[in-house]
């Protein structure tokens, strides 16, 4: 690689992702992400680490639960983070899965029912069928959550879903990045194509991602599990290929 130009991990990668989300030396810049796709009034401080890995309710009969990323923060409130790259049957619908069976699981017996909410953030490499696509020009966002279908009156804070939708978004220059949403969003699809960090995007908080994200920076150990992942990341995208040209 020419002197001067860095190679970054690609977040929408499992590999990638992996390094940046499964660090706990990069909370901060994790911190960041959660924070650009959250409502005005909901903003991370700190956070706390969660196992990835649940067992369901009754062996060998309820599915296991296998998260990308999960963390409380200072209030109680869980956050998920789902990466999706793929056209998915019912991938909705796994995403409530994920995020109901996280907020039932705060509930304890003798306890009432004020538990924090939880809150799942899918980073979208595929597009999501909106039922009326003209709705969604220029709009790359969406919030799921309980709200009273006439009135929208929402009567407390439980499971909310968001979804980026990265293959949607397709602003490329700081003209065209306008806000902090577009300039995560810009981040984040393009982080593994980067050389170096763009003069737009330079501040406290994206220091913090490039750096989390600079391979060139990773200790040895790393290193190793990142080409390690990535290795394996290659051969089953040629497992994929392969079935998807026979139609299977």
């Amino acid at each position: 690689m020419p002197l001067g130009r860095k190679e970054y991990v690609n977040i929408m990668s499992n590999a990638g992702f992996k390094a940046l989300f499964g660090d706990m030396n990069n909370k901060e810049a994790v911190i960041s992400i959660i924070n650009a796709f959250l409502p005005s009034h909901r903003k991370v401080v700190d956070i706390d680490y969660l196992p990835t890995e649940h067992q369901g309710t009754v062996i060998d009969v309820n599915k296991d639960f296998q998260y990308d990323f999960m963390c409380r923060d200072s209030t109680g409130t869980i956050f998920i983070v789902e990466m999706q790259r793929y056209n998915e049957e019912n991938w909705f619908k796994r995403c409530v899965s994920y995020a109901c069976r996280s907020y039932d699981r705060q509930n304890r017996k003798g306890e009432g029912y004020d538990v924090p909410p939880v809150y799942l953030i899918g980073l979208m490499g595929i597009e999501v069928e909106h039922e009326d696509p003209d709705l969604w020009d220029g709009r790359y966002i969406s919030e799921y959550t309980f709200r009273e279908k006439y009135t929208n009156e929402l009567l407390d804070e439980t499971i909310v879903i968001i979804f980026a939708e990265l293959a949607r978004f397709h602003k490329t220059e700081m003209e065209e990045c306008n806000t902090e949403q577009d300039k995560m969003m810009y981040l984040l699809k393009n982080m593994g194509k980067l050389h170096n960090q763009p003069d737009w995007l330079q501040n406290e908080e994206y220091n913090r991602i490039f750096d989390a994200c600079e391979v060139g920076a990773f200790s040895e150990d790393k290193r190793i599990k990142y080409d390690k992942d990535m290795n394996d990341e290659r051969k089953q995208q040629g497992i994929y290929a392969a079935y998807k040209e026979m139609g299977l």
